[in-house]
C-alpha cells in the first residue's frame, strides 16, 4: 500500500452480488479497493476505500460471498456522525450496486 495507513472508520457486513444479480463476474480484491457508497438515509453518494486485514492484504470477495469489511470513508468529516450501527447501504461500481452492506462497527475516533 506504499506506505499508506488506513484508518479503520467503521466495519460492515458485505455481501458481493452474484452476477444473476448484475453484480461482478470477478472477485473483489479488497487492497485498492475503492467504491462509492450509496447509503439509503443519505442524498449523496460517498467514496470510501476498503481496509485490508494485516493478516491478508491480498484477501478477495468472491460473488456471491459474505464478509466483515473495514471501511474509510474518502469524504467530508462531517458524514460519519451521521452513521449508526444497522444503517445499510450499496458498494457501487459507477451506477451498479455491487454489494448490499450494513454496518455493524463504528470504530471510536481519535
Amino acid at each position: 500500500m506504499n506506505g499508506l495507513v488506513l484508518l479503520r472508520q467503521f466495519q460492515a457486513q458485505v455481501r458481493v452480488r452474484t452476477t444473476a444479480e448484475g453484480g461482478r463476474r470477478q472477485p473483489i480484491h479488497v487492497n485498492g479497493y475503492r467504491p462509492d457508497l450509496r447509503f439509503e438515509s443519505e442524498e449523496y453518494w460517498w467514496g470510501a476505500q476498503l481496509v485490508p486485514d494485516s493478516l491478508n492484504p491480498d484477501a478477495k470477495l468472491a460473488p456471491g460471498e459474505t464478509a466483515m469489511v473495514d471501511f474509510e470513508l474518502r469524504t467530508l468529516p462531517g458524514v460519519l456522525p451521521r452513521l449508526t450501527v444497522g444503517t445499510a447501504f450499496n458498494m457501487m461500481e459507477g451506477r451498479t450496486p455491487v454489494a448490499d452492506c450494513v454496518i455493524t462497527v463504528i470504530y471510536p475516533t481519535t
